[in-house]
């Protein structure tokens, strides 16, 4: 793996929500064995530097957080609703 720090810093150009998931799930992997080996708890994780720029730059790509209302009712809408998880079967 590539110095998790680089690619906190290269996060920030990206414009592929999917492939900068991925990436940031690779980089929370060391951050916890990180934080378990030196006995830190999920707030040293969470405010980690590396974490904020990953989060800020999802909060760029989905709309800088002006949809979070209106994204939370339609989820909770839709989870009431019983609606399918996309790309599962419907039992």
């Amino acid at each position: 793996m590539r110095n998790i720090y680089e690619l906190a810093i290269f996060s920030q150009g990206a414009c592929n929500l999917g492939a900068l998931v991925r990436s940031w799930a690779e980089v929370m992997n060391t951050l916890q064995q990180e934080a378990r080996d030196n006995h830190l708890g999920s707030e040293w994780i969470n405010k980690h530097p590396i974490n904020v720029l990953f989060a800020e730059q999802i909060y760029h790509l989905t709309g800088q957080g002006s949809m979070y209302s209106h994204s939370y009712a339609e989820c909770v809408a839709k989870s009431a609703a019983g609606l399918p998880t996309p790309g599962r079967a419907v039992s």
